[in-house]
């Protein structure tokens, strides 16, 4: 008869049936093959195990209301592991930290609590990418996937999927030289988990892989009450409304040309940036700021208009001192923005690699 550590680490989940498996087990191998609707209604198991099946039904905003009620402190190393994966989606820097400290607590490489649950730097990775931690999550995750190899290949290639998600956000990010080795170790990392699955016949797994390999990085900068703001793996976090926000959106939602300091004034005080922007194209703009027209009178007017260095310090100092507020909530928004934002007469959103970010304004 097969033991636990049998089943989910030399069978296949998706042809594996859980209906007289006992729950602790039945959950793992239904996590795996993406069967979740017998634990997504379930309430008989704790928050975390639930969090993570309703995700994976796409049922994010209830997940999120069940993590709300998850409490670290006598929570099962079971509970841990799932809420770390729900945490990595949807969760929150601060419960990402409890969870990390816990999970820190554990004792061996390797989890075990009744069923394996794979390397503890997989969790590790997860909720230090939650935190905006790259660095650590990569470190951490590279550590899970050579210690999963070593316990079982099912094992690694879970690391390295979450790998491939580190590291694409990693370069999208865009601080740093090493963009191009960080998005090859990425493929690796995809090209890996996929030929295991692939020749595992775990489709479940085979079509995350897919999935992650093909996924844009995405940015989020959205109006409300309390604006949400994300930015690749860390999710999204709420701040409340400012000027600078609302001048950052316009930067993004346009961000396929250059943007005035005035025409960001005129949109802060409330005036008519249509006005502003049908005054003179973008790239007469540029040659305007590089002195490159003849001069004239009309010439000489929209200088004084569009060069006013009144409103660039003014501009200056609101998108860095936004920008800086936005990286204490929300680690990798802020980063991305400091590298990609240029000030000035004349701003521009003028990202530093060449991963796309598929922004939601």
């Amino acid at each position: 008869m097969d033991s636990n550590a049998d089943i989910l680490e030399r069978r296949i989940p998706d042809v594996t049936s859980t209906c007289h498996l006992p729950d602790q087990l039945g959950i793992e191998v239904d996590f795996l093959a993406g069967r979740t609707e017998r634990w997504a209604r379930c309430s008989t198991i704790g928050p975390g195990l639930r969090a993570r099946a309703l995700i994976v039904a796409g049922e994010l905003d209830e997940a999120r209301a069940v993590l709300d009620e998850f409490e670290t402190a006598n929570a099962s190393p079971h509970e841990l592991i799932a809420a770390a994966w729900a945490v990595s989606r949807v969760g929150s820097t601060p419960l990402a930290e409890g969870l990390l400290e816990r999970v820190g607590q554990f004792g061996e490489s390797f989890v075990v609590d009744e069923v394996p649950l794979g390397p503890r730097g997989t969790s590790v990775g997860l909720l230090r990418s939650t935190i905006g931690d790259l660095d650590g999550a990569t470190i951490a995750l590279r550590e899970a996937a050579a210690i999963g190899d070593a316990r079982a290949p099912i094992w690694g290639a879970l690391a390295r999927l979450e790998l491939t998600r580190v590291l694409r956000c990693a370069a999208a990010v865009g601080v740093g030289a090493n963009g191009q080795s960080t998005l090859d170790e990425a493929e690796r990392a995809s090209l890996a988990a996929r030929t295991f699955f692939l020749a595992g016949g775990y489709r479940s797994l085979l079509e995350r892989t897919t999935h992650i390999a093909g996924e844009r990085v995405r940015g989020t900068l959205l109006i409300g009450p309390r604006w949400t703001i994300g930015f690749g793996v860390q999710p999204n976090e709420l701040i409340g409304s400012t000027k600078g926000l609302v001048a950052l959106r316009h930067m993004l939602a346009n961000r396929h040309r250059p943007v005035s300091s005035i025409e960001l004034i005129r949109l802060l005080d409330g005036g008519d940036v249509d006005e502003i922007v049908d005054l003179v194209s973008g790239d007469t703009l540029g040659q305007l700021a590089a002195d490159e027209v003849a001069d004239s009178e009309v010439e000489a007017r929209l200088r004084k208009i569009f060069f006013d260095d009144s409103n660039r310090s003014r501009i200056t100092k609101l998108l860095r001192r936004t920008i800086s507020k936005v990286g204490e909530s929300h680690r990798l928004l802020g980063d991305h923005l400091h590298a990609a934002i240029r000030t000035g007469h004349v701003c521009r959103y003028v990202p530093t690699s060449e991963v796309e970010v598929c922004w939601e304004v």
